[in-house]
């Protein structure tokens, strides 16, 4: 059964790889539609809050049309969010998802 309301790759956003030296894993999502159309993210750290049962995660704009859009906009972060759960879902189930069992501090 396909969720017509799940954000999916293609559709809603675009991963771009990009040429960073420092970081031969860096990738940027570029959303596609909805009102952050064409504004551009680079995902920082992500990491599960047991404690709290979700995903903690920071990110930044690269790129948007919008010169006032921050990452303090709660659409935006709840929107960057979704993605970041169908990213790692789709990592999960084709089998590429890296995981680091290390706690902060180890």
């Amino acid at each position: 059964m396909i969720d017509i309301d799940k954000v999916s790759e293609d559709v809603d956003y675009k991963l771009i790889p990009v040429d960073d030296a420092e970081n031969d894993q860096a990738w940027e999502i570029r959303i596609l539609r909805g009102p952050f159309v064409e504004t551009v993210l680079r995902y920082g750290n992500v990491s599960f809050d047991g404690k709290n049962d979700c995903l903690r995660f920071n990110f930044m704009i690269t790129y948007s049309p919008d010169p006032d859009l921050t990452t303090e906009n709660v659409e935006l972060q709840n929107f960057a969010g979704e993605i970041l759960e169908d990213i790692i879902e789709r990592a999960y189930n084709e089998g590429w998802l890296a995981m680091d069992d290390k706690l902060p501090g180890d």
